[in-house]
C-alpha cells in the first residue's frame, strides 16, 4: 500500500510537471515565441493541419512503394487505434480544464499513442528509406517533419510530452518491424 501511494504521488508530480511544460508554451514569453509559428500548423480541422502532409505522403507512398506499403500503413494505423482504445490514456485537458485544445475535436477521445506522430514517423521514414540515394537530404527532412508533427501535438495541448515521445518510439519500432 505504501509503494502504491508513493507511485501515485510520483505520477501526480510528473503530470503536474508536464502540464507546466504545456503552460510554459502558452504563458512564458520565450515559450510563446517558440509556439507561435507552430500554431499556424495546428487546426481543429483535419484538412488544415500539418498532419495532412502525412496523408499526402501516404498517397505518394502507395504510388511509389505499392500495395505492400499501403497494407503496412493501414496495419500500423489499425494497431495504433487499437492500442489507443486498450490504453485509454487521458488528454491534458482532462487534468487541467483551463487548457484549450487547439487541435483534435474530441476532448474525450484518447491521447496515446498519437496516431499523427506515429504515422508521420512510419510514412516519412518509409519514403526516406526507399530513396536511400538521397539519404543526406531525405533523412534529416523526415526527422525534421516528424519532430514538427510531434511538437505541434504538445503545443496544441492535445498530448502530454511523454505521450508524444512514446509515439515517436512506436513509429520507429514500426519502421523496423513492419
Amino acid at each position: 500500500k505504501k509503494l502504491r501511494n508513493r507511485f501515485r504521488a510520483w505520477c501526480r508530480h510528473y503530470i503536474e510537471f508536464e502540464l507546466s511544460v504545456i503552460w510554459w508554451f502558452r504563458r512564458d514569453l520565450i515559450g510563446r515565441g517558440i509556439a507561435v509559428p507552430f500554431r499556424h500548423l495546428i487546426s481543429r480541422y483535419p484538412y488544415r493541419d500539418i498532419s495532412l502532409i502525412t496523408w499526402a505522403g501516404y498517397g505518394i507512398g502507395i504510388y511509389v512503394l505499392g500495395a505492400k506499403f499501403a497494407f503496412a500503413a493501414a496495419f500500423n494505423l489499425f494497431i495504433v487505434l487499437l492500442f489507443r482504445i486498450l490504453i485509454a490514456a487521458k488528454r491534458p485537458i482532462q487534468f487541467d480544464a483551463r487548457i484549450i485544445q487547439l487541435a483534435d475535436r474530441g476532448p474525450r477521445s484518447y491521447a496515446f499513442p498519437s496516431a499523427e506522430t506515429h504515422m508521420a514517423v512510419f510514412i516519412a521514414g518509409s519514403l526516406a528509406y526507399r530513396y536511400n540515394d538521397f539519404a543526406f537530404f531525405l533523412y534529416p527532412l523526415a526527422i525534421f517533419y516528424c519532430c514538427m508533427v510531434a511538437f505541434t501535438r504538445i503545443i496544441a495541448g492535445s498530448r502530454f510530452p511523454h505521450q508524444v515521445l512514446l509515439s515517436l518510439l512506436s513509429g520507429f519500432f514500426s519502421l523496423r518491424y513492419t
